[in-house]
């Protein structure tokens, strides 16, 4: 083994160091962007993206299910193919049009039915990780 990375825990969380120490940290999933200076440019919205990372340029963007929300109204990017209740929140899967499947923790009472048609946005607050796009 190797050491990929050495900080408090909210450190490496928000701020991983490789792609490994994301996905090792949580639910992670990594989404086709442009990079522009501060800002972020993905298939859901736009974001901030965080000082250090790669330059401008193409990215995959780090988003965990606390970074997007799910609606059942607007214009519809994804499907719900499940959810599952966890107490004070629930936390769907689902599935982008152009993409992966996403997964999202809402609200408990937030109730998006499997197979429902959905719009998934970034709406996180705090700036985003994004590393070189890799190749396909």
């Amino acid at each position: 083994g190797r050491l990929e990375q050495l900080g408090p825990p909210e450190q490496c969380f928000s701020a991983p160091a490789s792609r490994f120490v994301a996905q090792f940290l949580g639910e992670a999933v990594f989404l086709p962007g442009e990079r522009r200076g501060d800002e972020l440019r993905t298939l859901l919205g736009a974001g901030t993206a965080r000082a250090g990372d790669s330059g401008d340029g193409p990215v995959d963007v780090l988003l965990r299910p606390d970074d997007v929300t799910l609606a059942a109204d607007g214009d519809t990017n994804a499907a719900v193919e499940w959810s599952r209740y966890e107490g004070g929140t629930r936390l769907y899967a689902a599935r982008l049009d152009d993409g992966p499947l996403l997964k999202v923790r809402t609200n408990h009472e937030t109730h998006l039915a499997p197979g429902e048609r959905v719009s998934a946005r970034i709406t996180a607050g705090h700036p985003l990780a994004a590393f070189p796009r890799e190749s396909a």
